[in-house]
């Protein structure tokens, strides 16, 4: 259901471009009855969403044993794929390693 008035929200928002770019234009007589349209709230935010260590524990004992410690470094981090591949041994800190 979400995603749909997300979608919806975005469709409403073209529509009202197009629309109003009419009523600057002279096409339409007035802009009134698509003021009225209010968009769907609290459907655009991200949801945060954090996987539980039983999640976590299964993820890493599903994947194929070469992606293992990188799956593993990934959920230590919260670090995205491309930060991660962007790393280089200058980044490495021994101090802070657990």
């Amino acid at each position: 259901m979400r995603k749909r008035r997300s979608s919806a929200n975005r469709v409403l928002t073209i529509l009202k471009a197009a629309l109003n770019l009419a009523f600057e234009n002279g096409k339409v007589g007035s802009d009134a009855a698509w003021r009225k349209v209010k968009r769907f709230k609290g459907v655009d935010a991200a949801r945060l969403r954090y996987l539980t260590v039983a999640e976590a524990k299964r993820l890493i004992n599903a994947c194929h044993p070469s992606f293992e410690s990188w799956y593993k470094r990934r959920l230590q981090t919260g670090a995205r794929y491309g930060q991660l591949a962007q790393l280089i041994v200058s980044d490495f800190n021994p101090i802070l390693a657990p």
